[in-house]
């Protein structure tokens, strides 16, 4: 595969598909692919003092999907350059084993960046990247086992500090997801996505795969914790027809709340 923009950088350097990047690659590599999602910027402390990052999800001409994180120095470089829907290369990165804890099903590598990353928008109108396939649950379809959903959020609640079973400190946020099923379901984020799920972002479109469905006092809930995978805004036709739909919804309009 060759790419406008790309063959005059590394004439020399292969062009790989998802399938080709694994970790014992030792020579320069190329990887292209249209951004489906990127996530919100985040801070975070180690030994080493404040980090931050953003987690961007790309596909390629084979609807595989990889996740991409970028640390430190490259989020202010490069986080207005993925943006969702556009075809992007990317290169002087690392492939590394994907924590199947936080991976995409099927998804068995994930790469990592820095400052010193070469991350580009292609423009070339020739090159069309097909869009992966969600086998997403409508809500009124609810429960399924670890199912996908894509929604809209309608109503967030705040974060708030929880303490666990085993003494450790973590947030929570409670929201409302609706889709045009025209059913309501009662999210619980946790941790880290608690706190990407801002309440300015209300009115946003989001998919989720690997909640669980809990069902507690004749309420059944999502729960988003550790080993969903949450995408913002995916640029998926699937997210247009959402915002159409909801654009069309009366103010006050009383959608099917889910009970167990």
């Amino acid at each position: 595969m060759e790419y406008d923009g790309v063959r005059g950088d590394h004439a020399e350097v292969p062009t790989c598909a998802v399938r080709d990047l694994n970790p014992d690659l030792r020579t320069p590599w190329v990887f292209v692919g249209r951004i489906l999602a990127r996530n919100p910027i985040r801070s975070f402390s180690t030994w080493r003092g404040k980090s931050r990052l953003f987690e961007v999800y790309v596909s390629d001409e084979d609807r595989a999907i990889i996740r991409a994180t970028v640390f430190n120095d490259g989020v202010d470089k490069f986080y207005e350059t993925v943006v969702p829907g556009t075809i992007c290369s990317f290169s002087a990165g690392r492939v590394k084993t994907a924590n199947s804890a936080f991976a995409l099903p099927n998804s068995p590598v994930e790469l990592s960046f820095g400052a010193d990353a070469n991350i580009v928008q292609l423009h070339d109108n020739t090159v069309v990247f097909p869009e992966p396939v969600f086998q997403h649950t409508p809500l009124n379809d609810l429960p399924a086992q670890d199912p996908t959903v894509h929604g809209v959020i309608v109503d967030i609640g705040p974060q708030r500090p929880i303490t666990t079973r085993k003494r450790t400190e973590t947030h929570k946020r409670e929201f409302l997801l609706v889709d045009d099923s025209e059913a309501e379901i009662l999210c619980t984020a946790w941790g880290q996505t608690a706190t990407e799920i801002d309440i300015a972002i209300k009115v946003h479109v989001i998919l989720v795969t690997r909640g669980q469905i809990s069902d507690y006092m004749g309420v059944r809930s999502l729960n988003i914790g550790v080993g969903s995978v949450v995408l913002h805004d995916p640029a998926l036709s699937r997210s247009a027809d959402l915002k159409t739909w909801f654009a069309a919804v009366a103010p006050g309009h009383q959608f099917t709340s889910l009970h167990g």
